[in-house]
């Protein structure tokens, strides 16, 4: 299909972030519940930045798919 394997791993990482995030069914968020006592609901509302965060990564690794590979290519060399 013309995807590189690694961004197409390193893409696919991002998207599991932030679906362990997202509210209402993010593990992490049940995770963050039970060590902090918030709740989930208030857990969803400070994550929304972080998920933001996320989503700006993901528009950048689609414009840029070099980004993704630079590392990768230099470890090779």
């Amino acid at each position: 299909m013309g995807y590189n394997g690694i961004w197409f791993g390193i893409v696919l990482v991002v998207l599991i972030e932030i679906a362990q995030i997202t509210p209402p069914v993010g593990m992490n968020l049940f995770v963050l519940r039970n060590i902090s006592g918030w709740s989930v609901e208030r857990i969803g509302w400070v994550s929304i930045p972080y998920i933001m965060i996320l989503l700006v990564e993901l528009v950048l690794l689609f414009v840029f798919p070099g980004l993704a590979i630079w590392l990768p290519q230099q470890m090779a060399k």
